[in-house]
Formats: C-alpha cells, sequence, structure tokens
C-alpha cells in the first residue's frame, strides 16, 4: 500500500549552484523565509550544519568565481535570476 506522504513529497537533490532552477529556488527561500513552496528538498552536505549556511557559502563562492573570472565576456558566466 502507498501511503499518501510518498504522493506529496518533493524530491531530494542535491544543490548545484549552477543550476539556475536551484537558484531560483533558493531566492524563494530567501523571499519568503520558508522552504516549504518549493519544488525540491536539498540535501544537507557535510559540512554544513544547516541549509541556508550550504546554500549562502554555496553561493557566494559561485558569483565570487564569476566575477572575478579571467574572462572577457563576464555576463555569459552568470544566468541572472
Amino acid at each position: 500500500m502507498m501511503s499518501l506522504l510518498n504522493l506529496t513529497l518533493r524530491p531530494t537533490v542535491i544543490f548545484d549552484v549552477t543550476n539556475v532552477e536551484h537558484r531560483k529556488t533558493v531566492e524563494q527561500f530567501f523571499r519568503t523565509g520558508t522552504w516549504r513552496r518549493t519544488d525540491v528538498i536539498f540535501l544537507l552536505e557535510t559540512p554544513y550544519y544547516d541549509l541556508p549556511a550550504m546554500v549562502t557559502a554555496k553561493l557566494t563562492d559561485y558569483y565570487l568565481q564569476c566575477e572575478f573570472a579571467p574572462s572577457k565576456d563576464k555576463k555569459k558566466q552568470i544566468q541572472v535570476l
């Protein structure tokens, strides 16, 4: 017998900072303050203790790498939300 919870669970995925949809999900969380209305659940990775800290650290690293990359066309590296 299938549980009702199985029908309503969102997929659990590893946060991929290069995935635009994942970044949109994080933006929605920062706007609303809740993960409840998001389409996916991100897996908490070690050494992090909470999801907001993990995605913030990964986003910061990603945007810093994009900003200071030795490329002539930096706008193509960052897909704006």
